[in-house]
């Protein structure tokens, strides 16, 4: 910075030093010798011609004389102008170098102080990692030092109380029973009813035993009990849609049951997060679209199951079926297209249901052409959701009529809820008419249908 002070300094004094040129210099005399020169003439101009010319030759000297003055002052003002455009052009450069090198030391400061951020921060990020590291190999010796004490206790009890083993031995035969017990279970709203009342009871008694197993290591149980939890949930959530479905008000459905039916499959996705089946019939059990808090768990367990069977249509179906039951045709789409390309539709090797997926597509696209302003846009919707009504209705799937025509305990006909628009549009009205009286018949169930079951009701 000094040496920038001392350069600025010497330009300043360079600039004050240099000669001042006065517009006028050099010019008075020539003017006085000017005044000098002319001779006064009489204001009587002479007769002869001697005269005059002597006037004449006067006069071009005194015109000579002005434009040599004149031809100065030029000179003199150029010289000015051309000191003081240097002088310009030296500073603005002078000022450009001192803002470049002020710059440039700007710069290597900031980037000295980037540097020695970054340097710090390594160093800090390094003491923590070390620290997290000796923290967490003390907690990890602290758990495995306490495992193992957890297991020379059993070990001890096991070996003092030969009762334990006999009871573990007991568990695994009651796992047996209850799986039993529950084997005509399906996932369906409705399955509760097909259940006879000794099923029932036994299904309770066995249900009661599962608690013990906290005093045990049910460990290498993990996949068993998953698949018990499972089927104790279906048991509740049907129990539940069965009074859902009854609209009986002196036998209002009990909420309890819902609430152990969610319990249960949590348990079961605990025991093992993989089993795709707890979190598609959780997903089940829980849409009920007027129901937000139900809904949005439904919706998280048919998301999970989707990832988790990578090659089946039944989550993404239902998802979709539940957005087209917030009004959501969008989103509804989007399901239905990744549906679209996957090879099964729920149980290992079942087949694809593409009528269901059509089905559905012609729902939300009627849907999108109900709710846009723009008659055109509407008209192509239309026409495009009744190409698809057509080729889904083809074969009459069973699921397919029931849910147009019929509805469910929570939902309206499709017909009303997605399909007025079209059935009230003079163009499409009568193609329309031809669709419902074919789906009236006798259902016809295609042969995707008759080798896997549609979507569950729910």
């Amino acid at each position: 910075m000094s040496v920038l002070g001392a350069a600025f300094g010497l330009a300043i004094v360079w600039i004050w030093a240099q000669p001042a040129v006065s517009p006028g210099g050099g010019l008075r005399p020539a003017s006085a010798s000017v005044s000098a020169e002319k001779p006064a003439v009489s204001e009587g101009r002479p007769a002869g011609a001697l005269a005059t010319l002597a006037t004449l030759e006067t006069e071009e000297r005194m015109l000579e004389l002005r434009m040599q003055a004149q031809q100065q002052l030029l000179e003199n003002e150029r010289e000015r102008l051309a000191a003081l455009d240097s002088t310009a052009r030296f500073m603005m450069t002078l000022v450009g170098v001192f803002a470049f090198l002020l710059g440039a030391m700007a710069w290597k400061t900031v980037d000295d102080q980037r540097k020695s951020a970054e340097k710090n921060l390594e160093i800090q990020l390094k003491q923590f990692e070390q620290t997290a590291r000796q923290q967490l190999g003390t907690m990890k010796a602290d758990s495995d030092k306490a495992l193992n004490d957890i297991e020379s206790l059993r070990q001890e009890i096991h070996a003092e109380f030969p009762m334990f083993g006999r009871m573990k031995k007991n568990f695994g035969r009651t796992l047996h029973e209850l799986q039993l017990a529950c084997g005509n279970l399906r996932a369906l709203d409705e399955t509760y009813t097909g259940l006879t009342w000794d099923e029932r009871q036994r299904v309770g008694f066995y249900e009661r035993a599962m608690a013990s197993s906290v005093l045990l290591d049910t460990r290498e149980f993990n996949n068993q009990m998953s698949e018990i939890y499972r089927l104790l949930g279906v048991f509740y959530g049907s129990r539940y849609a069965v009074a859902v479905m009854a609209k009986d008000a002196n036998a209002p459905p009990n909420r309890g049951h819902f609430e152990r039916a969610r319990f249960y499959f949590d348990r079961s996705i605990d025991a093992n997060n993989a089993n795709y089946l707890s979190y598609a019939h959780a997903g089940l059990f829980t849409s009920y679209y007027r129901d937000r808090e139900a809904v949005d768990a439904a919706r998280d367990y048919f998301t999970r199951a989707a990832e988790i069977g990578m090659q089946k249509q039944m989550p993404l179906i239902n998802l979709a079926i539940i957005e087209l039951n917030a009004g959501n045709a969008a989103a509804a789409l989007k399901h239905l297209e990744r549906a679209r390309g996957r090879a099964e539709y729920q149980e290992d090797g079942s087949a694809p249901q593409p009528d269901t997926v059509d089905y559905l597509k012609a729902c939300a696209l009627a849907l999108q052409g109900a709710t846009t302003a723009d008659g055109s846009a509407q008209r192509s919707l239309y026409a495009e959701s009744l190409k698809l009504l057509r080729r889904a209705t083809e074969h009459r799937d069973p699921w397919v009529k029931a849910t147009f025509l019929e509805g469910d305990y929570q939902c309206k006909p499709d017909g009303e809820a997605y399909f007025s628009g079209i059935a009230t549009d003079s163009a499409l009205a009568e193609e329309y008419r031809d669709i419902v009286v074919r789906l009236r018949g006798p259902a016809v169930p295609s042969p995707e249908a008759i080798a896997d079951a549609g979507p569950a009701s729910s």
